[in-house]
């Protein structure tokens, strides 16, 4: 009997690729394996939308080749930067776009990639010890040290408080037992997920991960009504609705976002949608009464919607909407509909010709919106995306530094995982 192993780096949405890909090596009598030491096949999953997620996906491919398995590399990377895994990997590749072709490594498999259904849960990577969270951590100190070793020493006093009351302590076992779960607007592996679509209708200047995801593919109503029962017969009534470019959903199918919206809720009266994913700003816009009508049901928790920049002249350039008034009077009639909703944005510092002023007008933006979270992202280029050809520059150290000054012009409470943007943008 064959066995497995999975090595994973890189969103929700793969992280939902990869359990089906464990799913696919199960049906097809494999069993997963432990430690990539003892696998028959490693499957590599990447990532390509930073400099440090692009560097722990070559670095996961070189450890996978160390060893006796076959190494399948998997996910968008490949299609974002090729040039980057051909210099030390010529095998077996299945960008995220194509996954079903991963049949074609396995011909002698009897369960074909296509009978396997999507998931309703993400792949979890093996818990993660305390030693090693904290080697992990020394080993990525850089030029914030400071801001660094504050974070571990506070990671360590609360693992330590934690361990005196409650004994041994793992990194997924504290996030899941002593973090609140309602006060987080993010994606929760113990609700359940329905993907709706796949794909992304957007044209983003910055962005190269519609090369690997491809174009909308939406999932019928009925499609998801059927998924949805499976979690209704579990009695798990609350939901991700999980997808690259939520508000876009049913346009390729004749359908739209606040209908699934519609449908999900009258399905079972106990159903609560406790955070819907990257619902970019002008689906928002465009959706406005129907999301006010609907965040009004008090049964939408939180939801993800990505600003990216306060500043109209760098949206422009970006290839984004800016309909600031409007997006803010929509977010504002939303919060009166229901005090309770949380929404988490997300910036991009850094964005070639990006001024003083433009970051001046994203942090005055950014406080106007109350969001009660935000993701502070370091800006990020590879030669296939439009954005590169956008001139002048911003240097490195300006970035750096505008990023710590984005974080200290916010309250603590609204940066989300500062101290890990920093970390993932190599800086």
């Amino acid at each position: 009997m064959k066995s497995f192993f999975i090595m994973f780096t890189g969103c929700t949405r793969r992280q939902l690729d990869s359990e089906r890909i464990k799913n696919y090596f199960v049906a097809n009598n494999c069993v997963w394996c432990d430690s990539q030491t003892q696998a028959d096949y490693i499957v590599v999953t990447t990532c390509g939308l930073s400099k440090y997620l692009e560097t722990t996906s070559i670095n996961n491919i070189i450890n996978a080749k160390s060893h006796n398995g076959e190494v399948i590399v998997f996910g968008c990377l490949p299609a974002m930067n090729m040039a980057a895994i051909s210099d030390v990997f010529e095998g077996k590749i299945v960008t995220t776009k194509d996954i079903e072709r991963i049949d074609e490594f396995f011909p002698n498999f009897n369960t074909s990639f296509s009978e396997i259904s999507d998931v309703n849960r993400a792949f979890e990577e093996p818990k993660t010890s305390l030693k090693q969270m904290i080697k992990r951590k020394i080993e990525k100190l850089d030029l914030y040290y400071p801001l660094k070793i504050y974070n571990i020493v506070t990671e360590i006093a609360k693992r330590i408080a934690y361990r005196r009351t409650n004994g041994p302590l793992t990194v997924h076992s504290y996030a899941r037992r002593v973090g609140n779960p309602r006060l987080s607007i993010d994606f929760n592996n113990e609700l359940f997920t329905l993907r709706i679509s796949t794909g992304c209708l957007g044209k983003c200047s910055y962005c190269n991960i519609k090369r690997a995801i491809g174009p909308l593919k939406s999932k019928p109503i009925w499609f998801i009504l059927d998924e949805l029962k499976k979690g209704i017969a579990s009695k798990k009534f609350r939901l991700n609705l999980v997808a690259s470019d939520t508000g876009s959903y049913g346009l390729d199918i004749g359908a739209t976002f606040p209908q699934l919206l519609d449908a999900i809720l009258v399905a079972d009266s106990r159903i609560i949608i406790q955070f819907i994913q990257d619902l970019h700003p002008k689906w928002l816009y465009r959706y406005k009464d129907d999301l006010i009508r609907i965040v009004g049901t008090k049964r939408i928790r939180s939801i993800l919607t990505a600003v990216q920049s306060g500043s109209e002249r760098i949206l422009r350039l970006m290839n984004r909407c800016n309909h600031f008034p409007e997006y803010r009077r929509v977010i504002d009639a939303m919060k009166k509909a229901y005090p309770g909703l949380r929404l988490r944005s997300q910036v991009i510092v850094g964005f070639p010709t990006e001024t003083e002023e433009d970051l001046l007008d994203t942090i005055n933006f950014i406080k106007k919106c109350k969001f009660d979270e935000i993701d502070i992202f370091h800006y990020y280029e590879t030669p296939t995306m439009d954005s590169a050809k956008i001139y002048p520059k911003v240097p490195e150290d300006l970035i750096r530094e505008r990023i710590v000054r984005l974080y200290d012009a916010l309250p603590v409470s609204m940066v989300k995982r500062p101290h890990q943007v920093i970390n993932q943008r190599g800086l």
